[in-house]
């Protein structure tokens, strides 16, 4: 039965009011040829209105759809493998080919769990979330998160089959952090390629197709063989395998390799008689040494000469990176520079280093005894703990948080918030709430959010943009503005470091938008309860870009005072989940890694601000 869609395009669900051809995607009626697809405009249960096909693959149709509910769009998954089944045209119901029946079955409960499987990972920035899954027409749907996009395969082929080194490795960072986490629960993706990487319209980088995934057990199993060629290691090729993270490891590789050669790697059955796979230097890449080197030992024949995790992989690309990206905002030099700038000159200046000690003494003291005549600003009179200031030029308030000592991390959380270990930060001043659309505005002269509404946060905006924002800021009003390092987000987010579980107490309905309130959305910023610094919305309502580098092994590392993060990455901390994350993502001691230039209406910030 056709819906009624009140103007709408039966194909893309845009207004298109009286208009026969749809003028945002061309649909006109009778346009739809495929017998095996479900046509635009027909009712799918009570809830849903099925549009124009996304994707076809061998086990099934993906659909764009209407939520006639929450009237917004979904994508649909309907399970149809045509080679054991066909459509019913009169009434669109899926027949079974005689014979077929237990095929059908199998698989259709494989469908099932690949959509329990992403119900563990709702509201996750890296996977499709699932909605739900019903039956209906004598097969299985899945109603899922719509995004839109292009797969990796689709992207490589809009760009001549390749794409530099650096790029292939910031679009795939996301798909490590992904795995780590799956990996982290017990599961191992199994079937990594590049047809099931999506890259949305916003810059997102998820994980696609499930339905592979298994259980790591740890010990020798009967698998049913799942592998595409190239991407699959030998492990996969055997009924009973060992599979580990080193699986999913070897794929991902694979997939990394033909993004900057333009060629797949040999078959591993076919690598196991004679291995011809070549270095990427010796098919003309332009890759460092070093990193060569991890990129091929990730596609070692032999499962127990790879990596033996994402972690471990991760952390060897990042140590052969550069010192320091070109873009990290830096209020002083590192020590290396300060010791460089010192080299050379100290025997140059030795000789005078008496009477510059003196002159030096002499313009202190002249300069204190100055200063016992003048008047100490306001803003920089002695704080304390909530002392507020307001900046003229975007209304924003920052709160005053005193310096101090705290364990930061979380013994109980994911493997990268650990282990809990002490850090003390000095004191700084922090935005009260996240920076709203209508400071944007201020600042920016334009507005990037999906939800609008000037008292909400601004979101849709990447790291970089962030920065932007600061600087502009920066030259307009008093003091200068960054964003806060990730210690001093969570010191902040604690409440000055106590022990919460989220920010301002362990019970995020009342301190949080998220998952199970968020009702539609992100909100205007302040309506939950501010923690103990007066600070609204560090839990929930949207992530939080913070200063630092995403390491998954940092903290074992990180200095005690003032820790700044890894030197170089490839993907920056977001803290503090948001409208649509699960409750565990709004802790306090939650960290994710997303690439600089991720863009999307889950993604905003707060500043930090330095005194004149």
């Amino acid at each position: 039965m056709e819906a009624n869609l009140h103007g709408r395009c039966p194909a893309c669900f845009r207004e298109k009011g009286e208009a026969t051809t749809c003028p945002h995607c061309g649909w006109v009626p009778g346009s739809d040829g495929n017998p095996l697809y479900l046509p635009p405009g027909s009712e799918l249960g009570d809830s849903y209105i099925i549009g124009k096909v996304l994707g076809h693959g061998g086990l099934g149709i993906t659909y764009l759809a209407w939520d006639k509910h929450l009237d917004t769009r979904i994508a649909i998954k309907e399970f149809l493998p045509e080679t054991i089944a066909g459509r019913d045209t009169r009434n669109s119901q899926v027949n079974i080919r005689p014979g077929q029946e237990q095929s059908f079955g199998e698989i259709l409960a494989r469908f099932q769990k690949e959509a329990k499987v992403l119900a563990k990972f709702q509201h996750h920035p890296g996977i499709v979330s699932v909605y739900r899954f019903f039956p209906a027409n004598g097969t299985g749907y899945m109603a899922m998160e719509f995004v839109e996009g292009v797969t990796l395969k689709q992207y490589l082929a809009a760009r001549d089959g390749r794409i530099a080194w650096r790029q292939a490795l910031a679009l795939l960072t996301p798909i490590m952090d992904t795995l780590r986490e799956i990996h982290g629960v017990g599961l191992l993706h199994r079937d990594i390629a590049p047809d099931n990487i999506y890259i949305t319209h916003d810059n997102q980088v998820k994980l696609l197709d499930f339905g592979a995934a298994r259980q790591i057990t740890g010990r020798s199993v009967t698998l049913s063989v799942i592998l595409k060629e190239g991407y699959a290691p030998a492990e996969q090729y055997q009924k009973k395998g060992t599979l580990g993270p080193p699986t999913d490891i070897y794929a991902l590789c694979a997939t990394l390799y033909h993004c900057i050669t333009g060629h797949l790697p040999d078959t591993a059955p076919d690598r196991l008689i004679r291995d011809e796979v070549q270095p990427p230097t010796a098919l003309g890449v332009d890759i460092p040494e070093h990193q060569e080197a991890v990129l091929m030992r990730g596609l070692a024949i032999r499962q127990e000469e790879r990596w033996r995790n994402i972690g471990e992989m991760q952390q060897a690309w990042e140590k052969g990176k550069p010192a320091r990206d070109e873009e990290e905002p830096s209020d002083e030099g590192t020590e290396q520079e300060t010791a460089q700038k010192g080299t050379g000159q100290k025997d140059k200046y030795a000789k005078y280093g008496f009477w510059v000690a003196v002159i030096s003494a002499l313009i202190a003291a002249l300069t204190l005894s100055l200063d016992v005549f003048k008047t100490i600003p306001d803003d920089e009179q002695p704080k304390r703990a909530g002392d507020k200031w307001t900046d003229p030029i975007t209304g924003m308030e920052f709160v005053w948080v005193p310096g101090g000592c705290f364990q930061m991390g979380s013994n109980d959380g994911r493997s990268d918030e650990k282990p809990v270990h002490r850090v003390c930060v000095k004191g700084f001043q922090i935005g009260r709430t996240e920076v709203t659309q209508r400071q944007w505005r201020a600042v920016m002269g334009d507005n990037p959010s999906y939800f609008k509404g000037d008292d909400r946060p601004v979101e849709k905006v990447t790291w970089n943009d962030a920065q932007e924002f600061m600087k502009k800021l920066s030259a307009r009003s008093s003091g200068s503005y960054r964003l806060p390092t990730e210690a001093e987000w969570e010191y902040a987010c604690r409440s000055g470091g106590k022990d919460e579980k989220y920010c301002g107490g362990n019970n995020p309905d009342r301190v949080a938008w998220y998952g199970e309130n968020w009702d539609g959305g992100h909100h205007p910023v302040g309506r939950k309860s501010a923690n103990g610094l007066g600070l609204y919305d560090m839990s929930g309502n949207v992530y939080e870009w913070v200063r630092d580098w995403h390491g998954s092994d940092y903290y074992a590392n990180s200095p005690r005072d003032n820790p700044r993060g890894p030197s170089s990455g490839t993907s920056r901390v977001v803290r503090g989940g948001s409208w649509r994350s699960i409750a565990d993502y709004v802790r306090a001691a939650f960290r994710y890694g997303n690439g600089p230039g991720s863009r999307n209406d889950i993604l905003g910030f707060r500043c930090v601000r330095v005194q004149p």
